[in-house]
């Protein structure tokens, strides 16, 4: 069967031929005068999304013009396929489908964006792995591998917050010679500040979470072929040296570059937010505390490097439970200088 390509959102244009479907030979004896009509449909017994426009290119020779417009082509999926019939009808007789395709529908650069970055882009995976270029599914809304890479983003959080766990004191009752002991717990500020990419991602974060996306990509790869092993050395050579790389990385957080979000309001207090900062701008607000009784609050940005940001709070049961960013602003770009620093030492790459 004949396959059709359109990108999404764009116009078509095809000549097609009638083919008898019992043995594949050209059909003959059209006129001028069948009238032609066509359906698009996602298969099955679906119904039919929408009717292209068709006409006769050259009756005589059984050849049809078929045309998708624009506006068409732009509620299909994107890496979707679907079929195509095209029937010629004649006054007095049955309409026959003379020609039958599929189409598939290509991605086309919208205006969306991944609502988490990751402290890598694909062409960071191919230093390391320049194989990798021949798995990469242009169809598909992976943008490069995001998931692995989305996946080592979150892998290496993890690691940075629980190296940066406070020191929690409890009074131990039982033993009342030791009455004070530690309690390790997570760094709820260091995980949000993380939330907000206040990370400064130098060449070396690149490397590590490089090279742990390249380990779980391989892991796929093993599991879709289980009897090569080839995969399996791969995803424990990469997962090893991305663990191996994390004990002489330095985890450096700027908080300085970023707007401090203030919350004011004539009844409510205790909010606290965070400014996410993506190119430049603020993308998202992160609440930290809801606080409570807020009726109208007021949401400003001061300090940091940028200017004219500004956002509004969504407030349920007088709790600020998000925000809404109405401008990004401009200027908001990290400082080379961290505010807090540590290394992360040795861990198990499982």
């Amino acid at each position: 069967m004949l396959n059709l390509e359109i990108v999404q959102g764009a116009k078509g244009d095809w000549v097609l031929g009638a083919i008898n479907r019992a043995d594949g030979s050209t059909p003959t004896g059209f006129l001028a005068t069948d009238t032609l009509t066509a359906k698009v449909w996602a298969g099955q017994a679906q119904a039919a999304l929408f009717t292209p426009t068709v006409s006769w290119n050259d009756a005589t020779q059984g050849y049809v013009n078929l045309s998708v417009a624009a506006a068409q082509s732009a509620g299909l999926d994107a890496g979707g396929v679907y079929q195509i019939q095209v029937f010629a009808s004649r006054s007095g007789s049955d309409e026959s489908c003379i020609c039958w395709v599929t189409l598939t529908c290509l991605p086309a650069a919208g205006t969306a964006t991944q609502s988490i970055t990751t402290y890598c882009v694909d062409t960071d995976l191919l230093t390391y792995a320049p194989w990798l270029e021949e798995l990469v599914e242009s169809t598909s809304d992976t943008e490069g591998f995001y998931d692995q890479r989305y996946r080592a983003r979150q892998w290496l959080d993890r690691i940075i917050v629980s190296r940066a766990r406070p020191l929690a004191f409890i009074f131990n009752i039982s033993t009342p010679l030791t009455p004070w002991g530690p309690v390790e717990a997570p760094n709820y500020v260091i995980q949000g500040y993380l939330q907000a990419n206040y990370l400064l991602v130098r060449d070396s974060t690149v490397e590590i979470v490089a090279r742990k996306a390249i380990g779980h990509i391989c892991e796929k790869q093993f599991s879709l072929d289980p009897n090569n092993p080839v995969w399996e050395k791969r995803a424990r050579h990469f997962h090893g040296t991305a663990a191996n790389r994390v004990a002489t990385y330095r985890a450096e957080i700027n908080i300085s570059s970023a707007p401090l979000v203030t919350v004011s309001d004539p009844t409510g207090g205790g909010a606290q937010a965070l400014a996410v900062i993506s190119g430049g701008v603020v993308t998202q607000v992160l609440p930290q505390q809801f606080g409570s009784g807020y009726t109208s609050p007021t949401v400003a940005f001061a300090q940091g490097t940028g200017t004219g940001a500004a956002a509004t709070a969504i407030v349920s049961g007088g709790l600020i439970t998000g925000y809404t960013v109405t401008s990004g602003g401009v200027g908001f770009y990290q400082k080379e200088t961290p505010d807090i620093a540590f290394n992360l030492g040795m861990i198990s790459w499982r």
